[in-house]
């Protein structure tokens, strides 16, 4: 027994010299930022800060009281800050900025900001990388070449859909096969519904973006494609923007909808025709709508 009560003694104070080499809850107040916001520094490393035009890249952690507010884990994207030079820095002080120059990469670091006499904000920030300006540049070119070939091959996928679509449905058009799947107004437009859209129909005034892609009815010569020149085409509608079948069945379509539309040229560019349509001449347009604003 005297053996035990031996052993529980000398781990008692084991404890007591272990816990007193703790940082106390108080000492936050003796760690103060360049601007005097209290901060604690959980893990501290080695190694360089964020000098001014470094962007930082960081985890954070928002909250007041017990309520959290933002935590950036919820997102896609880590966010990045580029740290001002002292003369760009913002007028009110910034506890963000003031705990990301006190930070190396792997560093956590809590920074205290006081709204009023009773409420504080907590932000507590995990630094996860640093890049310098040239560094951040060539970064950023890297992924704008990686996004704009992703659009490209999505674009392309898209174009080689509606050229098939509208070449089988012109063949079937042309020799009377098309079935009861061709529907008609009482303006004469005539259009196969390929995919409904969500949301509400468009109201005159708003702004309709499309994607088109045309041929002659006759040949089937390709006389117009927004695909291929990557451009999305804007217009107002009710405006004349745009050609009156086309306008007329964009009245009719949702966000999303895709249509084949068979328009004799009075519903398309008429007796002056336009850019590659000749005059008097009938088309079939694959209609793509975009968004609608």
């Amino acid at each position: 027994m005297e053996a035990i009560m031996r052993y529980i003694l000398l781990f008692a104070s084991f404890l007591f010299f272990a816990c007193s080499s703790l940082p106390k809850g108080n000492e936050v107040s003796e760690n103060l930022t360049a601007n005097g916001f209290p901060y604690i520094h959980h893990i501290q490393n080695e190694g360089p800060r964020p000098k001014p035009g470094d962007y930082a890249y960081f985890h954070v952690i928002m909250a007041r009281g017990d309520t959290v507010l933002y935590d950036s884990d919820t997102q896609a994207q880590l966010p990045m800050l580029q740290i001002p030079s002292p003369e760009n820095r913002p007028d009110k002080p910034s506890p963000i900025i003031d705990g990301l120059v006190l930070m190396a990469v792997g560093d956590s670091l809590t920074v205290l900001y006081s709204i009023d006499s009773v409420s504080q904000m907590t932000y507590r920030f995990a630094l996860k990388k640093i890049s310098g300006a040239e560094q951040y540049n060539r970064e950023q070119s890297v992924q704008r070449q990686a996004r704009d070939g992703e659009e490209r091959e999505v674009l392309r996928q898209k174009e080689e859909k509606a050229m098939l679509e509208t070449r089988f449905l012109w063949k079937q058009y042309r020799t009377g096969q098309i079935g009861a799947a061709l529907q008609e107004s009482a303006s004469g437009l005539q259009f196969v519904v390929l995919e409904e859209g969500m949301g509400a129909i468009p109201e005159q005034g708003q702004w309709i973006w499309v994607h088109y892609y045309a041929i002659c009815t006759d040949d089937g010569k390709e006389v117009a494609n927004t695909y291929a020149q990557a451009r999305k085409f804007p217009f107002q509608l009710g405006q004349a923007q745009a050609p009156p079948g086309m306008e007329e069945a964009t009245s009719r379509m949702k966000p999303g909808s895709r249509a084949v539309l068979f328009l004799p040229s009075k519903l398309g560019y008429g007796e002056k025709g336009y850019m590659n349509v000749p005059p008097n001449t009938d088309i079939v347009l694959y209609l793509e709508i975009l968004e609608i604003e």
